[in-house]
């Protein structure tokens, strides 16, 4: 079985919860599913604003996906008002290689 390495770059913002303990996220701007042939959660690995992560890319319904940002991550990148550089590696195996740009 051949396995398909998939990458995707794309600017975007953090969108923050209006509640308290909400999940702070960003909006991917493409079928996850369709791109890295997996459905449902899509493991990911990449790199924002030249900080490295690893993540479950999360299903919104009619093919939206979001890719969560925990505190951590939010301190890392450093910038949580303005767009950020997002690149995202993944394959239909739902495995992930890092990938810098």
């Amino acid at each position: 079985m051949m396995m398909m390495m998939s990458e995707k770059e794309f600017d975007g913002v953090l969108i923050k919860p209006e509640r308290k303990g909400g999940l702070t996220y960003i909006s991917v701007p493409f079928n996850a599913a369709a791109v890295f042939g997996v459905k449902g959660r899509v493991k990911v690995e990449g790199i924002i604003n030249g900080m490295p992560y690893r993540c479950s890319l999360i299903p919104k319904g009619k093919g939206a996906y979001i890719l969560p940002v925990d505190q951590e991550l939010q301190k890392r990148i450093g910038i949580v008002d303005s767009v950020l550089h997002i690149f995202i590696s993944g394959n239909g195996n739902n495995c992930c290689e890092l990938k810098g740009r």
